[in-house]
């Protein structure tokens, strides 16, 4: 099947050249064509070159699938702050420690 695509892909490209070469009154006549191919996903990114993702992909789900059953930790929350916003994670911290001290301490 992809023997077939290549094969018509050339036909037309080598068409596309002689077009170009034709005088302004014969362009006219050129004939469009297009043709569907069948293939998997898996195939298309083969004959295209592409590189085949799928490890990458589920490592990703994975890590998504775990972060939805176990929740966002702390941790998880901090490191998307500083991640996110690298000069506002130092203000964070010093929020946390300004909330810190506003709280009572408790007398003994």
């Amino acid at each position: 099947m992809l023997l077939l695509a290549i094969l018509l892909l050339r036909t037309l490209n080598s068409a596309r050249k002689a077009a170009k070469r034709q005088p302004e009154q014969e362009k006219a006549a050129v004939m469009k064509v297009s043709f569907d191919i069948e293939c998997t996903p898996q195939e298309a990114r083969a004959f295209f070159g592409l590189p085949d993702l799928t490890p990458v992909h589920d490592l990703y789900l994975d890590k998504l699938k775990s972060t939805i059953t176990d929740g966002v930790t702390p941790a998880d929350f901090e490191k998307l702050t500083r991640a996110w916003m690298p000069g506002i994670a130092d203000g964070f911290e010093q929020w946390q420690k300004m909330f810190m001290a506003a709280i009572p301490k408790p007398s003994q």
